[in-house]
Order: C-alpha cells, then sequence, then structure tokens
C-alpha cells in the first residue's frame, strides 16, 4: 500500500526522522472514524469492533477554547504498552501500521509550524465535535432527549439513517440503549468505568 493519503484535504506527511518519531514513544495519535477499518483490516480483522476493542482506547481528548471556555474533545487513540509507548510500535521501534497509521500519526510532524499543525488538529477534532455551529449542521437539527441518564436510543435511530459501518459513542455507560441495533456500536469509556458498573 502506497504511503500517500489525503485525509480532510491535507497531505500525509513523510518524514520519520527521530524528532517526529518520538510521539510514538509517549503519545500516540487520534483516530478519524475512518482510520478505523482500513487499520482493522491491514492486521486481519473482519469485526472494526473486535479491532477496537482490542486496540484502542478512550482519550480524553485535545483540551480547546471554545467562545471563552476550556473544554475537551474526546477521540480515540491507539491503546500503549507497558512503557506508554504506542501498541502498534515493534521491538524495533517500528510502527506496524505505518502504511494506513492514524490520521493524528500520519498527518502531523515535528516541522509543521504550529499554525499548520493547528489546522490539520481543528479539522481532525471536528469529525468528533458536535457541539458548536459545525456540528449542528452534521446533526440536521436532530434534537436529542434525556435528563436523568442519557437515553441512547435517539443517537442510534439518527446513526441508523446514515447506514453507518460503525458507531462509536463516548460514554459513561450510564443510560438505556434499546435494542441491538444492525450495525457495531463501539461503546468508548473512560478507563476504569467498565469494571465499576
Amino acid at each position: 500500500m502506497s504511503d500517500r493519503r489525503t485525509e480532510l484535504g491535507f497531505e500525509r506527511t513523510v518524514c520519520d526522522c527521530k524528532a517526529c518519531k518520538i510521539n510514538c514513544e509517549f503519545i500516540p495519535g487520534f483516530l478519524l472514524p475512518s482510520d478505523i477499518r482500513r487499520i482493522a483490516l491491514h492486521l486481519g480483522y473482519s469485526n472494526p469492533v473486535e479491532f477496537a476493542l482490542d486496540n484502542l482506547l478512550a482519550s480524553p481528548g485535545a483540551i480547546v477554547v471554545d467562545r471563552g471556555q476550556i473544554r475537551r474533545i474526546r477521540t480515540l487513540a491507539p491503546a500503549r504498552r507497558q512503557d506508554g509507548a504506542c501498541l502498534f510500535l515493534d521491538e524495533e521501534h517500528r510502527c506496524r501500521i505505518h502504511s494506513v497509521s492514524p490520521y493524528g500519526c500520519s498527518h502531523f510532524d515535528a516541522h509543521q509550524t504550529d499554525e499548520e499543525a493547528d489546522l490539520r488538529s481543528s479539522a481532525g477534532h471536528q469529525i468528533y465535535d458536535f457541539s458548536g455551529r459545525e456540528g449542528a449542521k452534521a446533526l440536521r437539527g436532530f434534537r436529542f432527549k434525556g435528563g436523568g441518564g442519557t437515553d441512547f436510543r435517539p443517537a442510534i435511530a439518527e446513526a441508523a439513517k446514515w447506514n453507518p459501518d460503525l458507531l462509536i459513542y463516548l460514554t459513561d455507560l450510564e443510560g438505556d440503549a434499546g435494542d441491538e441495533p444492525a450495525f457495531p456500536v463501539l461503546w468508548a469509556v473512560p478507563e476504569g468505568k467498565a469494571e465499576s458498573l
């Protein structure tokens, strides 16, 4: 597979110098939803949910300033080894999924200006962020109902209209999911939360 790839209008970076690879040791890059199936197939998984459960973690995400308020946009990222490095690094510190690596890895390098990195990061995080004006457009005016615990059913019903390959739900798992949908759902929860239920 070629290393050439365009995501969100940005060309993949090609540098693999030590300065660029250092993040693999400490802070693996975030995934776009489109990364999940590509990486799963590359690693021989036929089920993207199984791949995600085996290899990904819910990340607290990026800290952003939105209309003067500081908040986080949660994401999915590769799990980490015991030493904190990305799970996909081999014994020789080479990436086992380099040709299909996540957007947060493949589209950033240490030589970009802060402005370029911020532009790419912002574009990637907008995929996850449904809180602002762009998110409202993406959800087409859909109103989620809840209170006293999350009712997952309206969001799952809306997702079903889009015929998704996979729905990723960032949640604390406190709510009603209803019947199992016709597509896989990955329930991404804060570390330790699933074990406490």
